[in-house]
């Protein structure tokens, strides 16, 4: 679904690379109704034999728990088998002898499953949905070296019990898969030529009774279906990758949940996603950590009235707010960050929030005095729910789209560079990346409920049971593609120069950008435009540009630029700003990031004091040739108190970037 911004095609992952070309078609499984259907190779022996090593993966969809044993793969008398055990509570099981592995198959929805074999002898790896979750000694299932025979699915090897199931991309492995290329090719397709691929049955033909192994490392160990009419047949298998999103809606109570992690729980972070409200959601909750009545943040979008918010919630501090200006609208896609940095002053966090790369203010408390908020870090141990507030209520009807919590503050640049761009989840600081690129989009994804974590921590979130799921539902997987900005902001200053203004910014990359305008304001609200500068159009490298202002007003003044592309889209940089006063008065400018010097002009060594927005005193002192600097603190509002050599005290409010 096309955003806001210019679409810059760019180079994506393999696995981003290999689910583009997933989605081009509907693809297809093999399913087993119980009776007397299986598959079998051909005559061929195709899983690993004793003593070597191998992985085996494949996709099984399983609808309901049943007593006795459904295999989903054997070889041989006692070699090889992979089932569930129905008396066991439907415990995940290779054997005949792998001790209990604890690991219940979740029945009604599609996951993915691996196994992986060492030749030395030291482990057996199973891996549920990406996860590892059980090992043994692999000699503990493995009994003998009867593996002769051909391999059989949806049947053991006496084909006596079969599977009621559905069974999606089989592939079979001479070699050793790690964990992070599991979880990476669960969707999508690997090449046929992949070194170690024995067999790959993508199992998407469709018609016939052959589902052809498509490894180009070996040949003639297709799948024949066998058994009476319609123990056999071709269906839906939605167990693929795609660039998708998520929508959910609030009639059907949707939401999902991942489990609480302590690497959620740092006292400075970001939380960011994309968010494509659908209808004129009032108080929604598109993204939480809350529970039992406590919360440590809680993202909220209103879409109503007009007032187009975004709020957050913490238990300590009640509900805090910014307003977007230019407001939501429905249908369209946002990409909004939350970025939290504790702080050491005060004991307080603050939290800044932005639109599309663009800083729109701070969260102020509606319940608090008005002072800057962000998570309550008393608050532990909670799940992240998405498309609710984690208690039931105020759900979400909208997209979500590439989730992701980090445990650091990340800066501008970093947020906008990221905007467009699909992640590893192997990045510095990121501890959740949750990006849905699964299933197909707007059509049958029925048992799709397992969203990966792609992280190294593998905290998979699972969908509730009211996604609907299905071709046209308003509770489904829907296709997604990520768009980056036109122009990255670098640093962007304003300083004093006499009696004008220098501004000064830069730009890490641009394309299709057209100009820059350079705006004013005294309210810090209302803007007007005061000049315009070429852009370069096209550059991947640090380019600087500058601009005076020559007739700054009397007072503070506020300062942003609004990159304008060809296509007449735009975004804007931060806001910086530059206090002007009459002779005799306080002058204060911006002398780099976080950091300003304030001047009594015709001063020397008078009394300061300067002080937060909530009263408290920062430091007092007295200036040096009628200066002094303030750095070292958080950003936000301060006042600055100065009694002058008549003994008149002269106040003035300072921003610090």
């Amino acid at each position: 679904m096309s955003k806001k911004f210019t679409l810059v095609l760019f180079m994506l992952p393999l696995l981003a690379l290999s689910v583009l070309s997933a989605s081009a078609q509907l693809h297809k499984s093999i399913q087993l109704n119980g009776g007397a259907g299986f598959l079998n190779s051909s005559g061929v022996q195709v899983l690993p034999t004793l003593g070597n090593d191998g992985t085996v993966e494949f996709w099984a969809y399983v609808p309901n728990a049943e007593p006795g044993s459904r295999y989903f793969l054997s070889q041989g008398a006692t070699f090889f088998a992979g089932y569930i055990n129905g008396t066991s509570t439907d415990e995940i099981s290779f054997g005949p002898g792998w001790p209990s592995t604890g690991v219940r198959f979740p029945m009604g929805q599609w996951n993915h499953i691996a196994l992986v074999i060492y030749n030395s002898g030291s482990d057996a790896d199973l891996y549920l949905n990406g996860k590892l979750v059980a090992q043994a000694d692999p000699g503990s299932f493995f009994t003998s070296n009867n593996n002769t025979g051909e391999m059989l699915v949806g049947t053991d090897f006496s084909q006596s019990v079969f599977m009621n199931g559905t069974i999606d991309g089989l592939r079979v492995w001479n070699i050793v898969r790690t964990g992070a290329e599991i979880k990476q090719f669960m969707y999508g397709t690997v090449p046929d030529n992949t070194a170690g691929l024995v067999a790959s049955y993508k199992m998407d033909e469709g018609t016939g009774v052959t589902s052809a192994n498509s490894s180009t490392n070996s040949s003639g160990i297709d799948l024949v279906f066998n058994g009476g009419a319609g123990d056999v047949t071709w269906a839906n298998g939605p167990a693929i990758g795609a660039n998708n999103g998520l929508t959910f809606n609030a009639a059907d109570l949707t939401q999902a949940t991942a489990n609480a992690n302590t690497d959620y729980e740092t006292v400075a972070g970001t939380i960011e996603a994309w968010v494509q409200p659908n209808n004129n959601n009032v108080q929604a909750a598109f993204l939480s950590q809350r529970g039992g009545g406590n919360s440590r943040w809680s993202l909220h979008l209103t879409n109503s009235g007009g007032t187009n918010q975004l709020h957050l919630y913490q238990s300590n501090q009640g509900l805090g707010d910014v307003t977007f200006t230019p407001g939501f609208n429905i249908g369209e896609w946002y990409h909004v960050a939350f970025v939290t940095a504790f702080s050491i002053l005060d004991g307080r966090d603050t939290t800044g929030v932005y639109v599309n790369g663009d800083y729109i203010g701070p969260i102020l408390g509606r319940f608090n005095g008005g002072l800057p908020i962000g998570y309550d870090v008393s608050v532990t141990g909670k799940d992240i729910t998405f498309g609710a507030n984690g208690e039931g209520g105020e759900l979400f009807t909208g997209g979500l789209d590439e989730v992701r919590i980090w445990n650091a503050a990340l800066t501008q640049p970093q947020i906008q560079a990221n905007i467009g761009a699909r992640l590893s989840g192997s990045e510095a600081n990121l501890v959740g990346l949750w990006n849905f690129d699964q299933g197909i989009a707007d059509q049958d994804n029925v048992g799709l409920k397992v969203v990966p974590d792609v992280t190294a921590a593998t905290n998979n979130a699972i969908l509730n049971n009211t996604f609907q799921l299905t071709a046209g539902s308003p509770s489904n997987f829907t296709a997604n593609l990520l768009t980056p900005l036109p122009v990255t902001f670098g640093k962007f200053t304003v300083t004093r120069q006499g009696s004008s203004a220098l501004l000064k910014w830069s730009t890490y990359q641009e394309h299709n950008s057209m100009d820059f305008v350079i705006q004013r304001s005294i309210s810090g609200t209302d803007f007007n435009d005061i000049g315009t500068t070429p852009a370069a159009g096209e550059s991947s490298n640090l380019l600087n540009y500058t601009f005076t202002d020559n007739d700054p007003q009397e007072g503070t003044n506020y300062y942003r630029i609004l990159e304008r592309d060809r296509d007449l889209k735009s975004h804007y940089s931060v806001i910086q700003s530059l206090g002007f006063t009459k002779a005799g008065g306080l002058v204060w400018y911006s002398t780099g990031a976080a950091a300003v010097e304030i001047r009594l002009q015709k001063g020397s060594t008078e009394l300061y004091t300067i002080t937060d927005v909530s009263g408290h005193t920062i430091r007092t002192g007295r200036l040096t040739d009628g200066r002094t600097t303030l750095t070292g603190v958080s950003g936000g509002i301060y006042f600055v108190k100065v009694r002058n050599a008549a003994g008149a005290d002269l106040n003035t409010k300072v921003m610090l970037p």
